[in-house]
């Protein structure tokens, strides 16, 4: 077969120069090659989010680059890299939504917490939270009394390649790429462990032979392919999960490959509760102290991600329910959405028609990431550039309202597909939360009252500005002046476990299963009246 040379054009300068075979697929050519391309879609040219420039040898449009691309720009040779088909020498530019493996993709933490200096004498563990975009781990110690945190990393995911939420990656999965994703994240894992020991300044030797558990949480999905479950239970009706049960094992077993820590290490997988409220949520309800509020006082808890789980109650009945809301609020779905990237733009002020952005690390942009992405439409409302429906000016209609221009100097416009794509997830958490409330009894506003505490969990809800959420009419107004944003719960309630297990065994477990006993799972995709709900709140 004739072979064909590819050039890779890195936008930092750096070049990659590759011999291929005539006919190959792009992404299977980037992927041998280690370079990370983004596909929410899962490579079937339905988002529009893999684009790449050929500056020689590109492909004619295909429709889904029609669909996705501007004429001018299919002039310029932008492409979607999964349509294209290597027929012959070319050169392509590679943006900066596309990135090398080896930079790992190091995301922004959650919150600033107060870091301490290692210690040789003390007792450490790592907890982990395994998310359907972005991983984060905070190396504690754990013989003091409380979880003194001694250095913390998050990084992207990168089994995002196999889609961007759980259904796409529970389909890859039954479709024989398990394995593969579990080996995905293995990587992910150990290099973020890797990281955090680099940051004692201390021998990694040293520090790995003082870490003597590891507790990891994560939706089921996550957890399922972590420990190389089939996956077919979880993704039809009735959602059967392989495993809910927690595992207690060794290093050797659970993390194979992970050679950051001890083969013998211990290693905690936190229980679920259902295929769709995992131990993310049980660990944050454990963090929050829900199994510590008595009978008569309520609690409140929303995780914004790839899913929307949410909880009510307290320690002897806890309704919890999870609704698919889509990445959109960690970046995904949006044309120019991204994860919580140096260079993402996170808040947004529109005065007098004029955008005033930040970004992370005050960087020029790259793209939108989930704050940004609902600062913006809650801005767009506020200043009357959407109407209560969601519909943009007739100025902005077609390309969008500019917010900025990227680190390639073109204009970075939030479109009305993207203001679209946040209603119907905004509408699915509304809906969501409306429904839960309503089977908890508490759904009338004089009851709604008795809910002490409202938390918005997750790097997400630590991150926007409490004012933007209620412009885009996604919770109850009563819930307003109540809001707390804890940061990253299901970490915190890996923090909280590993230390309680450390003073008294077994005391973490037993909060855990008073949890797990008090919950009722109320199942909205079979609820026939979700439907009306969620049209219902799909307006700002």
């Amino acid at each position: 077969m004739r072979k064909i040379v590819v050039v890779f054009q890195f936008n930092d300068g750096r070049q990659k120069i590759v011999e291929t075979v005539k006919g190959k697929k792009l992404t299977d050519l980037l992927e041998e090659l280690d370079i990370y391309v983004d596909k929410p879609c899962s490579g079937l040219g339905h988002c529009g989010k893999c684009r790449v420039r050929f500056y020689s040898g590109e492909n004619a449009p295909t429709d889904s680059d029609r669909r996705y691309i501007t004429g001018q720009e299919l002039d310029e040779g932008y492409r979607l890299a999964c349509r294209v088909v290597l027929k012959e020498d070319c050169v392509i530019e590679l943006p900066a939504q596309l990135s090398m493996d080896e930079d790992m993709d190091i995301v922004e933490a959650d919150e600033d917490m107060d870091l301490h200096e290692f210690d040789l004498s003390g007792v450490y563990g790592i907890g982990l939270d395994i998310g359907t975009t972005t991983l984060a781990a905070a190396l504690v110690r754990l013989d003091q009394g409380d979880y003194n945190i001694i250095s913390q990393s998050s990084c992207v995911n990168h089994q995002r390649k196999y889609g961007a939420d759980v259904i796409s990656r529970i389909q890859s999965a039954i479709d024989g790429k398990g394995r593969e994703m579990r080996e995905s994240i293995l990587r992910d894992i150990q290099s973020l462990f890797t990281t955090l020991i680099m940051e004692t300044d201390c021998s990694a030797a040293v520090v790995e032979d003082r870490i003597k558990t590891v507790t990891i949480a994560g939706n089921t999905t996550m957890l399922h392919i972590l420990m190389g479950y089939p996956c077919d239970g979880l993704g039809s009706f009735p959602y059967n999960p392989h495993n809910l049960d927690p595992v207690c094992s060794m290093a050797c077993f659970v993390l194979p490959g992970v050679t950051a820590i001890r083969e013998q290490t211990k290693v905690t997988v936190l229980p679920g509760i259902s295929a769709f409220v995992g131990a993310d949520i049980l660990s944050g309800l454990y963090a929050l102290g829900f199994d510590e509020i008595p009978p008569g006082q309520y609690g409140f808890m929303l995780d914004l991600g790839t899913n929307g789980e949410m909880a009510v109650g307290n320690r002897n009945h806890l309704y919890v329910a999870s609704t698919a809301a889509g990445p959109v609020f960690e970046g995904g779905s949006i044309s120019r959405g991204c994860p919580s990237v140096t260079g993402a733009i996170c808040h947004v002020t529109i005065e007098h028609d004029k955008p005033i952005v930040e970004t992370i690390g005050g960087e020029k942009a790259v793209g939108i990431c989930g704050t940004g992405v609902l600062e913006t439409v809650s801005q767009l409302r506020v200043n009357g550039i959407i109407d209560e429906t969601g519909l943009l000016r007739e100025e902005y209609f077609e390309k969008g309202y500019c917010l900025t221009r990227d680190n390639y100097g073109k204009s970075l416009f939030f479109t009305q597909s993207d203001v679209r794509q946040v209603q119907l997830a905004k509408a699915a958490i509304k809906a969501g939360i409306d429904m839960l409330l309503k089977e908890s009894g508490l759904g009338d506003r004089d009851k709604v009252d008795k809910i002490a505490k409202i938390y918005i969990a997750g790097g997400f809800g630590y991150r926007i500005r409490k004012d933007s959420l209620y412009h885009l009419n996604m919770l109850p107004e009563s819930f307003t002046d109540k809001i707390e944003s804890p940061g990253n719960t299901s970490l915190l309630g890996t923090l909280k476990y590993m230390v309680n297990e450390f003073k008294e065994p077994d005391s973490g477990r037993e909060c855990l299963d008073i949890l797990i006993r008090a919950s009722r799972e109320v199942e909205l995709a079979t609820d026939e009246s979700f439907g009306g709900a969620y049209y219902d709140a799909i307006n700002f």
